[in-house]
């Protein structure tokens, strides 16, 4: 009876979901899925999230070989984490060869149901990550449903601060996405630790008490983005951009390759209880990298 009744909810949130489903894009992702209307867009990450039963699907692009992420999914580590895979099963996604992982995982909050949907090639890996309570299966269903239907557009224009509440300006042509997040964007130029080496990021955070100190609480923040151990020098000022104020920090550093770093750092105290860093980096000279960074960190503003 048990297993009859299932039946009938799995058949009947068949009926509904495709009766409901919607295209929606994930903003800054280059992909989009049919989700029905209880899935919204999420705040806190990029994908969808159904609030109300913890039930959610992260979407990333990663800068990696599908092959070294699938090895990362069916290694010992994530056993180590307590995920244990039930299944994996080889499908067709938006055109490519794709590969579905069910896991199974234990929390605090009970057991948890995963899909892991991975495609891609030796250059990207398109993740899908979508879990659930493993106790409701007309949702699970739901999620397996939703994330099948994932299409990944490579020519779409990518804009990665859509589902975010500030941009910058970024000469596309020099720096392409390495890394995107529901709090930031990291460029680079593509040409690795090399001199010609450029790359910039772009995050924001919260703040949980506001600091005595506004200058010493920016000048860790930002410090805590470099190698503090090997810092030959380094200088600190205010700065305003966008009404918002804060510090620019200069440093040099010399890496444990014997390379050296010159870095281009923005702290800003946000409108709200939270602040934004923005970090340049160069391999060649400080010169390079305050005429390459200052001005994108100067085109900083508020949505």
């Amino acid at each position: 009876m048990k297993y009859l009744l299932i039946l009938v909810q799995l058949l009947f949130a068949s009926t509904l979901f495709s009766q409901t489903a919607n295209r929606i894009l994930v903003p800054g992702m280059k992909c989009s899925m049919e989700v029905s209307d209880k899935f919204k867009l999420a705040t806190r990450f990029n994908g969808f999230e159904h609030t109300s039963i913890n039930a959610s699907i992260i979407v990333s692009i990663l800068r990696n070989p599908l092959e070294r992420n699938m090895a990362s999914v069916e290694s010992d580590n994530m056993k180590n984490k307590g995920f244990n895979l039930v299944n994996k099963k080889e499908v067709v996604v938006s055109n490519n060869k794709a590969f579905l992982y069910e896991l199974y995982n234990e929390n605090k909050k009970g057991k948890v149901r995963k899909y892991f949907l991975i495609f891609g090639d030796s250059t990207k890996t398109i993740f899908i990550d979508a879990m659930a309570p493993d106790s409701n299966e007309v949702i699970c269903a739901e999620l397996k449903k939703i994330i099948l239907t994932t299409m990944y557009d490579e020519n779409m224009v990518e804009d990665p601060f859509a589902s975010l509440s500030y941009s910058v300006s970024i000469d596309t042509n020099i720096f392409k996405v390495a890394k995107n997040s529901s709090s930031g964007v990291v460029y680079t130029n593509e040409k690795g630790n090399t001199p010609a080496f450029l790359s910039f990021s772009v995050a924001s955070q919260s703040i949980k008490d506001k600091p005595k100190d506004e200058k010493e609480f920016a000048e860790l923040k930002l410090k805590s983005l470099i190698s503090t151990d090997s810092l030959i020098s380094v200088s600190i000022n205010p700065i305003t951009i966008h009404n918002l104020k804060g510090y620019i920090m200069e440093s040099t550093t010399f890496s444990k390759t014997k390379k050296s770093s010159y870095n281009y750092q923005v702290f800003l105290y946000g409108e709200k209880e939270n602040y934004y860093m923005m970090m340049g980096r160069s391999m060649s000279s400080m010169e390079l990298s305050r005429k390459t960074f200052e001005p994108i960190a100067k085109s900083f503003q508020l949505k």
